[in-house]
């Protein structure tokens, strides 16, 4: 659950996974206080409305650049210590941060088993380095870095603002 975890862990987590996306696009991603105003909205619910189905069923959802909205299941087991890891039912949210941040950035899911933006990732698992699949991929939307233009940008702007109501 979120309560096992601090606020400054949650943040440095979003951090790192935000990072990795941006180290191979041309795109900064900047944390601000204002929800209301930022590109992409993250938070922790137990109900958004959407289905969330109980522990190790969905635990997150995200949604296209357009709406930005990114959502985790606030009652699954959370880690970001690999070492607690090692227990059943734990799902470690860098993992799955770094995934859904790539739907955020619209991408599909890959067919490729040790791709970052493969559909599934089991429980007890670490995933978050991007593999060569994921940035093609992501470097067709975006372009690579540094601050090379593709034709096709989803975000006009090379900063993209992200605004976090963790607790809610």
């Amino acid at each position: 659950m979120t309560k096992s975890l601090s606020l400054a862990d949650v943040r440095l987590t979003f951090q790192r996974a935000f990072g990795r996306w941006a180290a191979v696009i041309p795109i900064t991603f900047v944390e601000i206080n204002d929800v209301n105003y930022s590109d992409i909205k993250i938070g922790f619910y137990v109900d958004d409305g959407f289905t969330f189905n109980g522990l190790l069923r969905k635990t997150a959802h995200s949604f296209l650049p357009e709406i930005g909205l990114l959502h985790f299941d606030r009652e699954e087991l959370w880690v970001i210590d690999q070492d607690k890891l090692k227990f059943e039912l734990t799902v470690d949210l860098e993992t799955i941060d770094v995934h859904k941040i790539g739907h955020i950035l619209g991408l599909d899911h890959s067919r490729i088993k040790s791709a970052i933006i493969y559909p599934t990732v089991g429980t007890q698992t670490r995933k978050v380095n991007l593999t060569n699949n994921d940035v093609d991929e992501i470097q067709q939307l975006y372009g690579a870095n540094p601050r090379v233009r593709a034709g096709a940008i989803l975000w006009r702007r090379e900063q993209v603002l992200v605004g976090a109501c963790f607790w809610v």
